[in-house]
């Protein structure tokens, strides 16, 4: 597998260029104002603190455990399908951020109403603010891409 230099802007990124056969793929520019990398680990993180932080806080969430995993497990899904290439892609990024930020703010405005003297649900109120502002900034960083891909 070869790789490439792609100058853009201010910004360089390798991009590989993967050869099978007569076939290679075409190498593409990546816009300056790109950050599907960066909400990828952000999706990632989140779905990561989701999984480890479930079996502690499993009797005080507001759903099932599996829907839990299962959202864990989507999020994880939207990171993978992050492409640059494809708008579809920042659509379905800022989707995720946004609902992502607006259920885990809205959990931890309700645990924090509960938490009072409660120990562990001012810690499910930690992990879910925790989870809102990574949502949040991935919000930000979509909503980046998005302009670029929608409106530029």
């Amino acid at each position: 597998m070869d790789s490439h230099l792609i100058k853009s802007g201010e910004r360089h990124q390798e991009v590989p260029v993967i050869k099978s056969g007569e076939r290679s793929q075409e190498m593409f520019e990546v816009s300056a104002h790109y950050y599907g990398d960066t909400v990828r680990r952000l999706f990632v993180t989140a779905a990561v603190v989701i999984v480890v932080t479930t079996p502690f806080v499993s009797s005080f969430l507001p759903v099932p455990v599996l829907i839990a995993a299962l959202g864990a497990l989507a999020i994880v899904i939207v990171a993978g399908l992050t492409n640059p290439r494809e708008r579809w892609s920042a659509a379905l990024n800022l989707v995720t951020a946004t609902v992502g930020s607006i259920v885990f703010q809205y959990q931890a405005a309700i645990d924090y109403l509960v938490a009072a003297g409660n120990a562990p649900k001012l810690f499910m109120f930690t992990v879910d603010e925790v989870l809102a502002v990574i949502f949040m900034v991935a919000v930000y960083y979509s909503s980046k891409t998005f302009r670029v891909k929608f409106i530029a």
